[in-house]
């Protein structure tokens, strides 16, 4: 914007811009996807204002260069990855965003803000087509080559025609007001109703008067001309059809940047303020009735202001990440630390992009000779993962300028950086942030997105920076999953989580571009199929930034599982089974001694399964063995065909002879003998019934094969035992011929038979409740 013209009362005869006014007007109304990146485009040109701007570069200097920002003053280091912390660009100015009220209504919006240097004509301003935008000079003609080679890292609206196109989004009528260092005011129209076919018409006017009195009848005599009747009559309906009223409403914006006191705009040398009238963008408000059609769209009016302002108040600080200046919006102060409230583990990275030569052909494609410093954070969005929606994919934005202003934003960048997207691959709320702060990306004309496409060696810059990107998110992923969560990506996923919330405390946080945030050094690169991985991540080394507030800690290692304490229950029945075990073999009945971890379950297998001490919560459930139900296989039931007598009886039968004198001669301790065998045969049967279910399962592994052997060799036992008990019996066929031995053994097979009995009774019980 060129300087102003000072003791200018009007221009020279308002001139048309040759062009279809009307037709280039809906145009403008299209350009941005919504109202918000309309005002926030105005709001750029704000920001490029209120931006302390750096004296002209010295000869011999590159345009962007490091050193020519460097002869200037402090500047942001981006290119080395020394731990000192960059120093953040010196912002000296103020934006504010409040309601344009008029008899205690709200009618639109006003945007307020001071500038660094001497505001620029306002003929200047109002071109339709050139850019007002970084020029080496204020005032001076540039060709459009002159215009794309010039330095415009320190603006974001280079393009010139966002003000005109903002305003024609959000309102049919605004206003441009400027007040210079000598207390001279002008104004500028964008309206709707100046656009006609034979042209574009944005007029206008600088006054000569100050005082506010005098500059009032200036402003009535002006408007009242027949050369300015069309401008008089947008003046008109700013207030509400009467042109008084609206030159009243103008005067007093004039007076409050005027007005001098303690943070008045006065007290600022150059002031810049755009008047939204009327916002056609908001929250619906629909009449009920012709006659409360007028209520409804003032309160219309009203409802798309406050909309407006408070999507403001939610998206700044996630729009500019390197404001530091005084901005408000309705009173309220805006912090800009959107992305230090949010993320966990916050690392910075530095990248050296080549735009011409391809890193997969370049030889030195590593740190390449010709390329330009780019800075990368990356962090895991503990807000996103625990929201509603829960979108905790790998998202990519990208901000450029030394404003941070956010061009793009993909909120599932795993496809784009091809990353791997099945499952939960890098969906822990995996943030990668790109702060373009010297400039070198190419925008389109409306900040929306990164025109690669303007570059003659587009596609190859943007290969570059996404594969750059993609190592680093494969870097910095990897490192914490392995690192922090023994490499399970759910624990990763709650280490997230836990930090819930964002961090309230605006005073423990600094901007992006002061802060000191954990480094990774020197990981070591290399191309593996055309992609870039890191050589060893366990080499590089990781420097630790006090800002980065939210951290993980290491999983410890799994605690080894208490052994159960012996009930009462477990220990009785620990000792009966050890008296058994030594009536029955002289040796430790296999299925008893220790072992490794076997995948069953204690319930299903009982006392064969590990020592009583160490058997589950429910395994007294399962002692002793129970009957499972599991059918007999098919040879069974064939053989119980052919021959009905059941194993009990092939067992216990003996000679015809020998059974009649048994039974003629037995006394009561030959019964006793006689139970005793049946009852362990009863244990016998209950081993094989178990045998076969663990033989018909269908998982095979070695530690079930096992157990079976095991069941096996004290089935074998017991067989030994039946025949033993089978010989006494018949040899000695009298009560004293029964040992202390073996009244202590039928003692202990009543015990365990009786607790039989009952867990089967209990079993059956279950089942018919079932």
């Amino acid at each position: 914007m060129p300087t102003s013209s000072p003791n200018r009362t009007i221009v020279d005869q308002p001139q048309l811009t040759r062009v279809n006014g009307i037709g280039l007007w809906n145009s403008w109304t299209r350009n941005f996807k919504t109202p918000l990146l309309a005002l926030l485009d105005l709001l750029d040109n704000s920001v490029d204002a209120a931006f302390e701007k750096d004296p002209p570069e010295p000869e011999g200097t590159t345009p962007g260069s490091l050193g020519a920002e460097s002869s200037a003053g402090p500047s942001p280091d981006v290119s080395s990855s020394c731990s000192q912390p960059p120093v953040a660009r010196r912002f000296h100015g103020k934006i504010h965003i409040d309601a344009d009220t008029w008899n205690n209504k709200t009618t639109g919006l006003k945007i307020v803000n001071n500038s660094s240097t001497a505001i620029k004509d306002l003929g200047k301003i109002m071109e339709v087509y050139s850019s007002s935008k970084g020029r080496v000079e204020h005032g001076q003609e540039h060709s459009q080559e002159e215009d794309l080679a010039a330095n415009f890292a320190h603006t974001i609206g280079e393009n010139g025609v966002g003000l005109k196109q903002g305003c024609a989004t959000l309102s049919d009528l605004s206003f441009v007001l400027t007040r210079a260092s000598n207390g001279q005011v002008g104004m500028a129209v964008i309206a709707q109703r100046l656009q006609s076919e034979a042209g574009v018409y944005l007029p206008h006017i600088y006054f000569h008067s100050t005082e506010m009195q005098l500059l009032r009848n200036e402003m009535r005599k002006i408007f009242s001309s027949q050369q300015y009747s069309n401008v008089g009559q947008c003046v008109a309906d700013y207030g509400n059809g009467n042109l008084l009223d609206g030159i009243d409403r103008v005067l007093q914006h004039f007076h409050r940047l005027n007005k001098k006191g303690t943070g008045e705009w006065g007290e600022e040398d150059h002031v810049f303020c755009v008047v939204l009238h009327q916002l056609k963008h908001g929250n619906k408000v629909t009449a009920t009735n012709e006659e409360h059609h007028g209520a409804a769209k003032e309160k219309q009016y009203e409802d798309n202001a406050n909309f407006l302002m408070q999507e403001l108040l939610d998206q700044l600080p996630r729009n500019y990440i390197h404001i530091n200046m005084e901005v408000r919006v309705a009173g309220t102060n805006v912090h800009f630390h959107y992305w230090q409230r949010r993320l966990a583990e916050i690392t910075l990275f530095y990248l050296n992009i080549d735009e011409t030569n391809s890193y997969m052909g370049a030889p030195d494609w590593e740190q390449p000779a010709q390329s330009y410093p780019l800075r990368v954070f990356c962090g895991f969005d503990s807000v996103r993962l625990t929201s509603d929606d829960c979108v905790g994919s790998c998202s990519v934005s990208i901000y450029s300028r030394f404003t941070g202003r956010l061009i793009k934003h993909e909120e599932d960048a795993r496809a784009l950086l091809k990353l791997p997207s099945g499952g939960t691959d890098y969906s822990q709320g995996l943030t990668i942030i790109v702060d373009d702060m010297l400039g070198n990306l190419p925008l389109n004309p409306t900040k929306q997105d990164v025109a690669f496409g303007e570059q003659a060696h587009g596609d190859v810059h943007k290969r570059n920076i996404f594969a750059w990107l993609s190592a680093i998110a494969r870097l910095y992923y990897k490192h914490h999953l392995d690192t922090h969560c023994s490499g399970k990506k759910g624990n990763l996923t709650a280490k997230v989580r836990r930090f819930g919330t964002p961090v309230v405390d605006p005073t423990r946080l600094k901007l992006l571009d002061q802060s000191y945030f954990n480094e990774f050094r020197d990981p070591g690169w290399k191309l593996m199929a055309g992609t870039i991985v890191p050589k060893n991540r366990k080499s590089m080394e990781i420097v630790m930034g006090p800002d980065t507030l939210r951290t993980f800690t290491s999983d410890a290692p799994a605690p080894a599982p208490a052994r159960k304490k012996a009930t009462a229950k477990r220990k009785r029945v620990s000792q009966e089974l050890s008296g058994m075990e030594e009536e029955v073999t002289s040796s430790p009945i296999p299925s008893r001694r220790r072992r490794a971890k076997v995948n069953y379950k204690e319930k299903d297998l009982g006392w064969l399964e590990a020592d009583a001490e160490e058997l589950d919560d429910d395994a007294d459930d399962a002692m002793p063995v129970v009957d499972l139900g599991v059918p007999r296989t098919s040879v069974e039931t064939e053989a119980q065909k052919v021959s009905p007598v059941s194993q009990e009886e092939q067992l216990c039968s003996g000679s015809s002879h020998g059974e009649n004198s048994v039974k003629q001669e037995e006394g009561p301790a030959v019964q006793h003998v006689r139970s005793l065998q049946a009852q362990i045969k009863g244990q016998q049967e209950q081993i094989e019934t178990l045998r076969d279910s663990v033989k018909r399962h269908k998982d095979k592994s070695h530690e079930r094969k096992k157990l079976v052997r095991q069941i096996d060799a004290v089935n074998k036992q017991l067989k030994k035992k039946i025949a033993t008990l089978e010989g006494q019996d018949s040899a000695a066929g009298s009560p004293k011929s029964k040992s202390a031995h073996e009244l202590q053994l039928e003692e202990q097979v009543d015990q365990l038979m009786n607790a039989l009995v009952q867990e089967q009774q209990k079993k059956r019980e279950s089942d018919d409740e079932k």
